[in-house]
């Protein structure tokens, strides 16, 4: 356990107090020292405040608000990121369709080669995350401690199989905008999306745009996927 932690503290100290707060630890812990290290490094200001109005759980023991277990896990969790692009730009759009052709559905390669031909995970997925400055491109998958390495091997292998594959960037088009029709029925969802598009580039699109612009998406015009995704 390395002597990191990856959420957002000061949103957590916003919405939670002393009282309320309770942290599970759970893992190949090096020594009770390193978590109490952790907890006064992140977390030592939280003021007192207010107990939740709901019923407390009945702990065996009573209530601890640090509790943690030293044990081997039986997963390995793998996650590969690589940094993209402006949100907004037409190839943070590009590596969204690339992300598709991936994984969008348990019809698709990373699921279909890496899951379920190979047996190297028992979950597996791709995703595109969209911000102002900069994206991540995000592949997680869950497998055997023992077997990491070769589903991780397994994973770029058949990303470069899929780069050039006309007929799947056709299937994930099609499945994108399936989706993006079903989501017309939702205000909610058409909400979302324009707020999303007005963080992005500053001006709501609307769905015949969008659906032009992915239909305007061809294998020659990945070049900006290769780059970014394939560099060795």
């Amino acid at each position: 356990m390395k002597n990191k932690i990856f959420i957002d503290v000061d949103k957590v100290c916003e919405a939670y107090n002393a009282n309320n707060l309770d942290f599970i630890v759970v893992g190949r812990i090096e020594s009770e020292d390193l978590i109490i290290d952790l907890f006064n490094q992140y977390f030592a200001g939280l003021q007192d405040g207010p107990f939740n109005s709901r019923l407390l759980a009945d702990y065996p023991g009573g209530r601890q608000h640090l509790v943690y277990e030293c044990r081997d896990l039986e997963q390995a969790h793998a996650m590969m990121r690589a940094p993209t692009t402006k949100g907004g730009s037409h190839e943070a759009m590009l590596i969204d369709i690339f992300r598709a052709m991936l994984c969008d559905g348990i019809s698709f390669p990373l699921f279909t080669e890496v899951r379920e031909k190979l047996g190297l995970c028992y979950e597996i997925t791709a995703g595109h995350q969209l911000y102002e400055d900069l994206s991540n491109f995000v592949i997680y998958l869950g497998t055997d401690p023992s077997r990491y390495e070769e589903a991780v091997e397994a994973v770029f292998r058949t990303m470069y199989k899929c780069k050039n594959d006309a007929n799947l960037l056709k299937r994930a088009q099609g499945r994108i905008k399936g989706l993006m029709a079903l989501q017309r029925e939702s205000p909610v969802r058409v909400l979302d999306t324009a707020s999303s598009d007005i963080g992005l580039i500053c001006i709501a699109r609307d769905f015949e745009e969008i659906i032009s612009l992915i239909n305007d998406i061809e294998i020659s015009k990945q070049t900006t996927i290769q780059i970014i995704c394939f560099q060795d």
